[in-house]
């Protein structure tokens, strides 16, 4: 047993051990993951390696870093790797931030965002800018005005962020605060006038995008918020204003308003809007939701509040309130499972765009369903379809598809696995191995003996 035992350890003792090496960036923030020939030019930074190529830093444990050089042509590669400690890591980290800082601050610029960020604004521009533009500044909505605020709405964003940090994060409240601030701009007139002029309303929504795009900004760059939170303020922002506009009509608050029920409606979604705000930053700074997590509570606040709706309808409840409170109250559910969804899995935005997909699939396969139902039960020349069914159906529809896909996609992803496990491995063929691969000392071909994994 004792011959055995010292065997297996020295055969093991042989082997070259297996390690992961996390690669480590070489700018503050995370920037830089790669110095290439163009970059190591421009900053003066490894000039003594003929034919450079590139350079990648990885981290081996605490204590030791491997920085990783590739030299050479087309047609040939070489790969160096050099062993440095803690503190020569930290000091050639330094010189190379303090280089980059001087010689090329681009290159630490995050533009992951860029793109969603001028998308938006073209959008916004070509649908909102150019038109309202036109209708306030002339009386017949000039094409000519249109076309040049449009067009302008496009060029300034890009020339303005050529040199901004626009993280993805940074672009999700950005867009935000310039789609709903439109909305929110053009209430606020309402606040103090039963009829204000269409003009200011638009000028107002105008100022409300502008001034909440810098907002929401500002508020992610300080905050140094990730795309997950940035998601989950701005679901729970529109949640506000939603459920907000439905709890007041369905408590009777705007009965007996007659004229200032746009005034009423105005102030109750814009407090709506703050609240879901505050809402929503509460629960990001939880940290458990990803940016798939808030499209999934999205998805799941639409199908409650769309549900108990064609429920009450197929029962031909006569009382509008009770349908918005029906309604409210499933969407509340919604954002309840949304929450408890988002505590135990890491939904990705894939997975929560998918599910969109299927929830909207299913619905109009449940609503085909139902329609022809009713197709075999009215066989009159004029045909009268029941709406309810159909909306029923399609709920039904809705509610399988969006479950089908969300038990597809826990079954590999949990965030709460409690359970601490050890799992050791015992390979035999890493002795054989070993015997005929004896005389090589690089191990090239070794082969483990013992493997283990934890899970915790």
């Amino acid at each position: 047993m004792k011959t055995l035992l010292f065997v297996v350890v020295l055969f093991c003792g042989t082997l070259p051990g297996l390690a992961r090496e996390k690669q480590v960036a070489f700018g503050p923030n995370g920037q830089v993951r790669v110095i290439d020939k163009v970059l190591a030019g421009k900053i003066g930074y490894f000039a003594e390696y003929s034919d450079f190529q590139q350079a990648m830093l990885f981290q081996v444990n605490d204590s030791s870093y491997v920085l990783e050089i590739l030299t050479g042509t087309h047609n040939e590669s070489y790969r160096t790797r050099k062993t440095l400690t803690a503190s020569e890591t930290r000091l050639m980290l330094e010189d190379i931030s303090a280089r980059l800082h001087l010689k090329s601050p681009k290159s630490l610029l995050n533009q992951e965002g860029r793109t969603q960020f001028l998308l938006i604004n073209s959008l916004v521009s070509y649908s909102y800018y150019g038109m309202a533009a036109s209708l306030i500044l002339t009386e017949d909505m000039s094409p000519a005005v249109y076309l040049l605020s449009a067009g302008t709405g496009f060029i300034v964003p890009i020339l303005f962020s050529r040199n901004l940090n626009m993280s993805l994060p940074q672009s999700l409240l950005t867009g935000y605060g310039q789609t709903r601030g439109i909305l929110h701009g053009m209430l606020l007139p309402l606040l103090v006038s039963r009829d204000p002029d269409f003009r200011v309303s638009l000028a107002m929504g105008m100022a409300g995008s502008f001034a909440e795009a810098f907002l929401g900004y500002r508020w992610a760059r300080k905050s140094g918020m990730n795309d997950g939170q940035a998601s989950t303020i701005s679901v729970f922002g529109d949640f506000g204003m939603v459920l907000s506009t439905s709890a007041a009509f369905s408590m009777g608050l705007f009965e007996n308003m007659n004229d200032y029920i746009p005034n009423a409606l105005a102030a109750t979604t814009l407090a709506g809007a703050a609240g879901g705000l505050l809402v929503g930053n509460a629960l990001s700074k939880k940290d458990y939701y990803s940016q798939g997590d808030a499209g999934m509570t999205a998805n799941l606040f639409l199908l409650g509040s769309y549900l108990p709706l064609s429920l009450m309808a197929s029962v031909k409840v006569d009382n509008p309130r009770w349908y918005t409170a029906a309604g409210t109250i499933g969407a509340v559910a919604g954002i309840w499972g949304g929450d408890k969804l988002a505590q135990k899995f890491d939904f990705s935005n894939r997975q929560s765009m998918f599910a969109s997909l299927s929830m909207i699939g299913g619905g109009f396969l449940g609503a085909g369903i139902g329609h022809l139902i009713e197709q075999t039960r009215n066989t009159d020349e004029y045909r009268d379809y029941d709406p309810t069914l159909i909306a029923l159906m399609s709920a039904l529809g809705a509610a399988t598809g969006l479950g089908l896909s969300v038990m597809n996609y826990t079954k590999d992803i949990n965030k709460e696995n409690k359970d601490l496990s050890l799992k050791i491995n015992f390979n035999p063929l890493g002795f054989v191995n070993a015997q005929l691969n004896s005389g090589d000392p690089t191990g090239k071909n070794a082969i483990p003996v013992v493997m283990g994994r934890i899970t915790f």
